[in-house]
């Protein structure tokens, strides 16, 4: 019996399995879905407090970035990286320790170089759903044919 989260795995192994030029069905998964947040994060999530929070938080990596430019919505664009923006000069300008303040800022800026709010959520759902793959071809026989 198909379940709600089951759903996008069978979509792209039938995908797949229709058009093999498709390629792999975890990538067809991972397309999806950066597609989807990055659709998200430049809509009406842009306006959401705690989605603001994460991502002034973690800010993007330079694909994703360049993925949502290249989607000119500059509206959403300019409203979040002026908030992000501002939260990293607020991190640059507020941190000392021990009187390094140099030392923190550069520390401060290494971390942010490696996160990405995109890629975290990606990460997230795409894990979530190599759980589901391994436990339909472990309890459907279809989609273990399938796979």
């Amino acid at each position: 019996m198909e379940q709600i989260y089951t759903i996008p795995v069978n979509e792209a192994f039938d995908l797949v399995s229709e058009k093999p030029e498709c390629g792999c069905p975890f990538c067809v998964l991972y397309k999806k879905l950066q597609s989807d947040e990055i659709d998200i994060i430049l809509g009406a999530s842009m306006m959401e407090p705690d989605i603001r929070i994460k991502t002034n938080e973690l800010g993007f990596c330079l694909s994703h970035y360049n993925i949502m430019l290249s989607k000119k919505r500059m509206l959403g664009m300019g409203l979040m990286l002026e908030s992000h923006l501002a939260e990293v000069k607020k991190r640059l300008l507020g941190q000392t320790l021990l009187g390094k303040k140099a030392s923190v800022a550069v520390s401060s800026l290494g971390e942010l170089e490696s996160s990405c709010y995109v890629c975290s959520r990606i990460e997230r759902n795409l894990s979530a759903m190599i759980a589901t793959a391994v436990y339909l071809y472990e309890s459907d026989f279809a989609f273990s044919k399938k796979f």
